[in-house]
């Protein structure tokens, strides 16, 4: 069936998803977080972007999270990838509204309950790394 507005009847229900980027994940945060922050600038916003922890990039685990780490199929380079490029181009530099947040629980350990959540003190512990970015401020 075709509707003379709306084309075919399955045509109407596939997903589109854009022109496919050649910048790579790294490449395509780095550009959404600038248009993010060019779009605040323009209507006189502040604008903060935090790079999470991430577990699957951790420094080090103990057994317990490595036994979850083992849990998980899957290529997760990117990851590890994702927080060398922050580190090589020095993103805290060259953009200062974004903030690496990604390192914190290198050292901390049982914080996440998966590879993305995290307990009560998990979320205390980035609140406290956010508030330090931010309290300058809201503290006026």
């Amino acid at each position: 069936m075709e509707d003379k507005y709306l084309g075919k009847t399955e045509e109407r229900f596939l997903i589109n998803y854009g022109i496919k980027s050649n910048k790579g994940r790294f490449g395509n945060w780095l550009s959404n977080m600038e248009s993010m922050q060019a779009i605040c600038n323009s209507r006189h916003i502040s604008f903060y972007g935090f790079v999470q922890p991430m577990f699957l990039s951790k420094g080090s685990y103990n057994d317990t999270e490595k036994k979850m780490f083992e849990k998980y199929e899957g290529d997760y380079s990117y990851m590890a990838e994702f927080r060398r490029l922050i580190k090589e181009r020095d993103i805290e530099d060259s953009h200062p509204y974004l903030f690496d947040l990604s390192h914190i629980f290198d050292n901390i350990y049982d914080v996440y309950m998966d590879t993305c959540h995290v307990y009560e003190n998990g979320n205390q512990i980035i609140a406290s790394e956010i508030y330090k970015r931010i309290s300058n401020e809201i503290d006026m």
